[in-house]
């Protein structure tokens, strides 16, 4: 008797071990999914911005010179330089920095710690006036932009304080 009672205590310790398997499967397919989801997701890169009825293209057509960018505003370009930068990951400065971005359909939060190649521009207008720009360019799209007349105020201006005037 004893030796079928523990045959039978060992068949029912299968059964749970069997479940559990199961569940340790199920468990890691949907983090996974839930993984890949997340990649998939912080790794896309729109196309464009838009800003109320605003839009624009945040395409780079060119990643070594993404100048033909700015032809969509009516400025023509010549690059002044170019370099490889790290996107902040906060701080006071980058707040401040992000909300002109966000007005401009941008945020630069989600490519905080990426490697990004910044350029600086000199936009010349149809009027003849001089602006400088600089771009922040990741994988083939614009995702930061500033200008700046480096006027006395040396403010800097949005695509929309520019475009605008």
């Amino acid at each position: 008797m004893k030796l079928i009672s523990c045959f039978k205590l060992g068949k029912n310790e299968e059964k749970p071990k069997r479940k559990i398997r199961l569940v340790l499967v199920i468990c890691g397919l949907f983090a996974s999914v839930a993984v890949i989801f997340t990649v998939l997701l912080y790794s896309y890169i729109p196309d464009t911005a838009k800003v109320g009825d605003f839009s624009y293209s945040l395409c780079a057509s060119d990643e070594e010179d993404p100048g033909d960018f700015f032809m969509q505003f009516g400025f023509d370009a010549r690059k002044i330089s170019q370099r490889q930068i790290t996107v902040p990951e906060g701080g006071e400065n980058f707040e401040k920095y992000n909300e002109i971005q966000v007005s401009e359909g941008l945020d630069l939060r989600s490519f905080s710690g990426l490697e990004a190649t910044e350029y600086t521009y000199k936009l010349s207008t149809a009027k003849g006036n001089y602006l400088y720009s600089v771009l922040l360019v990741y994988r083939g799209r614009v995702i930061a932009l500033h200008f700046s007349d480096f006027g006395e105020s040396g403010e800097i201006l949005s695509l929309f304080d520019v475009i605008s005037k």
